[in-house]
């Protein structure tokens, strides 16, 4: 059986529903790979939260 860890923080995304399907965002201190084809906004999707990380929550 998988092992369950309890995560001490979470970056929120700022994509509509995500972050609640997700518990909140993205683990902190997790790698996370955003794959997909040529194409599919990867790049915009991670620009993004980085951006509003930075606006909203003073993150650099």
């Amino acid at each position: 059986m998988p092992e369950t860890r309890k995560v001490k923080g979470r970056i929120k995304t700022y994509v509509r529903d995500l972050d609640e399907r997700m518990q909140g965002g993205i683990p902190k201190n997790y790698v996370v790979l955003v794959c997909g084809t040529a194409g599919s906004m990867k790049s915009s999707f991670t620009f993004n939260i980085m951006y509003n990380a930075a606006k909203h929550e003073g993150v650099k």
